[in-house]
């Protein structure tokens, strides 16, 4: 390559190189005007633009000295304020506007955050034809209503029908003309903005350069902007609002265009003959239009009396405040506000923050696009129209009932997904766990809550939901007595604990949990000199035995069996002062006094399941139940998951005695377990399985027990799942005694349900402790068993 060619080059890539620095370097911001014209003009021009892409960071933070100084506040733990600073809010604001068409598109995101990942992510859509709702980051879908349906169906409503007949294309030309001479003078006036303009004369610095960025679409700019500090005083800025409306009292010309914009559409309303449809005569129209004219003064002073009057009471409530009203005003005194102007005299961005007492706020606000640069892409494609589930002829029904079904399970189970596993709440959620006790949280039992929720939901037929929606929905006004009187007392006292019943179904010599309840109750009584009864009742005599037992003054009722649910309902409402505690129950009445017991038994099974598979030789393993009922279920599922969770693989044979008390029927099936060649058996089978954990040592096969100790001397016997009865009914009595008790108590694996060594190995009881703390922790969730296929 020559020398003259090689300098052409040089001179060619120099020149690029300089071009490139100018396109992407813009200019300083230079101005003629002064801070407050320029201010001033910049807003005209903005919202003049119409359209505009708006996105806003919201941050609040609480700063712990010096709220400690002002409030005590090292009650709370400085870690703890931390944790609250990681919240923020975000807002995108999106509206697009086309005069000419006289349309609008407008769109805004909001989005609750956490350590800037969204906890609630709300989006809303309108335009001139539908509104939308979604909470996007629970379900991608948003919730939409069409205008034009519901003008259609307004319009069959009887007196309302003429609507349909009603052209409204004339009126809104009226409305959006811009080309009147009463609307030129009123928009081509300075006498809003030199107020505007007088008011930020004193409020405002001289300015200073400053690079912004923002965003059009997906791709990110830079540009020089001029900045102005606003010094916010609340007395000098409601000053402004209140000049702003005196001026508007005393405007002529805005009158005159009001005036003139109402007799206009009167007189289109002469041209067309609409009034006809509104069953008026041309006569009437005519005596309306003449009222308005000669009476228009009142009107309009009426009108803006109104905004008179809410200035004077604000100013009337800062007076009654006194101190207060004087500490908010000496907290927006404390605002700041700064507000950047781009080169094409356009707001770029504006500054709010806010500081005051260790409360600290600030929010910017960023025009990322204006005019013809906003886009609104459609989100049509994950509309739900709203309007097809409504039954305009009966609203107490509800059209499409099996979709409308199918959208409200996909929406929880989604919400539930987002709750459960989102980024955020996982972040949250593990922030948490060291203030559960300062805060009264249990982070397991929320996730545990919500997982048994989506197990539950998921288990939900399509027909169920609908019987959920027409029960619930549909009916639950119409037996509403809306002129009872309710007369009760939320803070009544209980009773000094006394006397405690148990009123069993089950006798305690072949029910091994009714045993251990009468155990625990009567343990408790005796450490606290409280009377203890023990009652078998039956179909034939609940209803008189526990009459019998609240009549003798009892103060708690312990009940075990769901045999009892009717006459818990009944008497439970009549006798409010007695608790009855359900063990294992679910009555129909749900009163102050009647307490519910949940057990996630299926946590501790799945552990046995787990246990069991590492522990067996002949990869056979077997489950035994007593009666086929949903709890006895609950624990052969999660038991099998637990098999299944170590080896898919195994086989796990289960089968049921049909009976809780028959000795010898066990005896046969320990026969048939040994034949089998099974080498770990988890029983729920009361007597039946103490003849399985009996026979045990003779066919040398390991035996769980279920809720029992019996056994647990033989070299056969694994371990249990249990109930700790002595830790829940001491818990609830101890809650009697500090004068509260719940309605509803539930307990897992982290707490009283437990598995105790018996004979299990060293690394077993590793993988024990390790899956216990992952159920607890909510690593690891273990549905329930509800009863549906």
């Amino acid at each position: 390559m020559n020398k003259r060619m090689s300098k052409k080059i040089i001179l060619l890539l120099a020149v690029i190189f300089i071009l490139s620095m100018t396109v992407g370097c813009s200019k300083e911001v230079k101005t003629e005007l002064s801070p407050a014209e320029h201010v001033t003009e910049s807003i005209t021009n903005t919202f003049n633009k119409g359209s505009f892409d708006l996105s806003a960071d919201m941050n609040f933070n609480l700063n712990y000295d010096e709220l400690s100084k002002e409030f005590g506040a090292e009650e709370i733990s400085k870690e703890l304020f931390e944790l609250i600073n990681n919240a923020s809010l975000s807002v995108d604001y999106k509206l697009k506007t086309d005069k000419k068409a006289r349309s609008f598109d407008y769109f805004i995101d909001y989005d609750i955050n956490y350590k800037s990942m969204p906890l609630l992510s709300m989006e809303m859509i309108l335009n001139n034809d539908e509104f939308g709702f979604g909470l996007t980051n629970f379900y991608d879908k948003y919730f939409v209503v069409d205008f034009e349906a519901i003008m259609t169906q307004i319009t069959k409503e009887e007196g309302l029908e003429n609507l349909a007949k009603v052209d409204f294309e004339p009126y809104m030309a009226i409305l959006m003309n811009t080309e009147s001479e009463a609307y030129k003078t009123v928009y081509e006036s300075t006498r809003y903005t030199d107020i505007v303009t007088s008011h930020l004369e004193s409020r405002l610095n001289e300015g200073i350069s400053e690079e912004i960025t923002y965003k059009i679409g997906e791709e990110e700019f830079s540009e020089k902007a001029l900045t102005y500090v606003y010094d916010f005083d609340f007395e000098s800025y409601f000053n402004l609002l209140a000049d702003i409306v005196k001026e508007a009292k005393t405007d002529d010309e805005l009158k005159a265009y009001a005036k003139e914009l109402l007799n206009e559409l009167l007189d289109k309303f002469i041209e067309t003959k609409d009034y006809v449809l509104f069953e008026m005569t041309e006569e009437e129209v005519l005596m309306t239009k003449e009222m308005l004219e000669n009476e228009f003064d009142v009107y309009y002073d009426e009108l803006i009396s109104v905004y008179e009057e809410a200035f004077t009471e604000i100013q009337n409530e800062m007076d009654y405040l006194g101190e207060d009203g004087e500490m908010v005003m000496d907290i927006y005194d404390n605002l700041e506000i700064s507000i950047s102007i781009n080169k094409d005299g356009l707001i770029r961005k504006c500054n709010m923050s806010l500081d005051y007492n260790g409360v600290g706020f600030n929010a910017e606000y960023i025009v990322n696009a204006i005019g013809d640069e906003v886009v609104i892409e459609s989100k049509a494609a994950q509309y739900v129209d709203v309007l097809k589930f409504i039954n305009f002829e009966n609203t107490s029904e509800i059209n499409n009932v099996e979709e409308f079904a199918t959208i409200i399970k996909e929406f929880l189970l989604s919400a539930i997904d987002e709750l459960s596993e989102g980024e955020a709440y996982t972040t949250l959620y593990e922030d948490l766990k060291p203030f559960e006790e300062e805060l009264g949280l249990e982070i397991s039992t929320i996730k545990m809550s919500l997982g048994m929720g989506k197990a539950y939901i998921e288990n939900l037929e399509t027909d169920a939901i609908v019987t959920m929606i027409e029960e619930n929905l549909y009916n639950q006004y119409d037996d509403y007595d809306y002129d009872y009187d309710y007369d009760y007392d939320d803070t009544t006292e209980l009773a000094p604990l006394d006397s405690v019943a148990f009123i069993a179904y089950k006798p305690i010599e072949i029910s091994e949990v009714n045993a251990a309840v009468w155990e625990s109750i009567e343990t408790y009584a005796q450490s606290f000199t409280v009377e203890s009864e023990y009652i078998l009742s039956s179909d034939a005599t609940a209803y008189t035995d526990f009459e019998q037992v609240i009549m003798s003054g009892t103060d708690i009722i312990f009940v075990q069996g769901s045999e009892f649910d009717s006459v818990v309902s009944e008497l439970a409402e009549i006798y409010t002062m007695v608790q009855f505690v359900c063990l294992d129950s679910y009555p129909d009445y749900y009163g102050e006094n009647v307490i519910l017991i949940d057990y996630y038994n299926e946590e501790t099974a799945y552990v046995a399941g787990a246990i069991a598979a590492h522990t067996t030789e002949s990869n056979k393993i077997a489950f035994v139940g007593g009666v086929e009922d949903i709890e006895t279920k609950n624990y052969e599922i999660a038991f099998k998951d637990g098999v299944a969770s170590v080896d898919s693989e195994l086989v796990v044979y289960s089968q049921y005695a049909e009976s809780i008390a028959n000795y010898d029927l066990g005896k046969e099936i320990a026969d048939s377990i040994s034949e089998q060649g099974i080498d770990v058996v988890y029983h729920a089978a009361d007597q039946v399985g103490h003849a399985i954990i009996d026979a045990s040592v003779n066919y040398n096969y390991k035996v769980i027990g279920n809720n029992t100790s019996y056994g647990n001397d033989l070299p056969t016997y694994l371990t249990a799942t249990m109930r700790d009865y002595a830790y829940i009914i001491g818990n609830i009595m101890d809650d009697y005694n500090t004068g509260y008790i719940s309605a509803y108590y539930a307990y897992g694996a982290s707490d009283a349900l437990y598995i105790p060594l018996g004979n299990l190995s060293a690394d077993v009881i590793t993988l024990k402790d390790a899956l216990i703390e992952q159920i607890s922790t909510g690593e690891l969730y273990i549905p329930t068993y509800y009863g549906e296929d």
